[in-house]
């Protein structure tokens, strides 16, 4: 069980490493990047690409203060996927 919290705590770590580079690099247009990307997983088929993208946009989100209510249905709907 150990070994499934630590791979757990790292993976969400790794996302979290990732969301602040997009942000670095892209600022506040790194939510929008995470978003085209998570749509382009979706489309390719790429279901656990979709869930990476999904998790760094909403890591991204988080540190942009942006609420939940404020992203629209579609998107809403990706991320359910």
């Amino acid at each position: 069980m150990m070994g499934w919290l630590r791979r757990r705590r790292e993976k969400r770590l790794e996302i979290e490493a990732e969301a602040r580079e997009l942000l670095v690099k892209y600022g506040a247009d790194a939510f929008g990047i995470a978003r085209e990307r998570m749509v382009a997983a979706t489309f390719a088929g790429d279901d656990d690409g979709n869930a990476r993208w999904c998790r760094i946009r909403q890591a991204i989100r988080r540190e942009l203060g942006i609420r939940d209510d404020h992203i629209d249905t579609a998107t809403r709907y990706l991320e359910s996927r």
